[in-house]
């Protein structure tokens, strides 16, 4: 039989820093199964083209849309770590609109949104779960309404 390999779409913010150009060489030497790759970085370098794997890659500015998937992205990471602890976490669109909203600028990337998520979510649910050593915590449900994130533990 012929086997086919997953092909995975990749994308990387910052990708003109120490990180991000350290990120591409890895990829490329261990000649990751990519169908697409997407490079974001501040608008300096918006434009920019590079070569990765032989190929041009024009380096783009990161857009609202795409910060909606990395915030989606992080959430999904923090619902496995969860997971991990016996806790199922979800989450409603309007937390994903929240965190775009606080955390979206161009300047600083993805940074704010790693810190939005920390501060809105990961540090009020660690405070949840070890207050609740007695009933311990199952299910976390999480949605934004007047300008905060409401988190609503089980």
């Amino acid at each position: 039989g012929v086997i086919t390999m997953k092909l995975y779409k990749v994308g990387i913010l910052g990708a003109t820093g120490a990180v991000g150009r350290e990120m591409m060489k890895i990829l490329a030497e261990r000649q990751f199964p990519i169908s697409e790759l997407r490079l974001f970085a501040s608008s300096r370098s918006a434009g920019k083209v590079v070569e990765w794997n032989g190929r041009p890659v024009m380096i783009q500015e990161p857009s609202e849309e795409n910060f909606r998937g990395i915030a989606a992205i992080m959430l999904g990471e923090l619902k496995t770590a969860l997971e991990e602890h016996g806790v199922a976490l979800r989450w409603d669109e309007s937390v994903i609109d929240y965190l775009v909203q606080k955390s979206y600028t161009l300047t600083y990337g993805a940074r704010n949104l790693r810190r939005t998520i920390q501060k809105e979510l990961e540090d009020p649910m660690a405070t949840q779960i070890i207050d609740s050593y007695e009933n311990p915590v199952t299910q976390i449900r999480a949605t934004a309404e007047n300008d905060a994130v409401k988190l609503y533990c089980l």
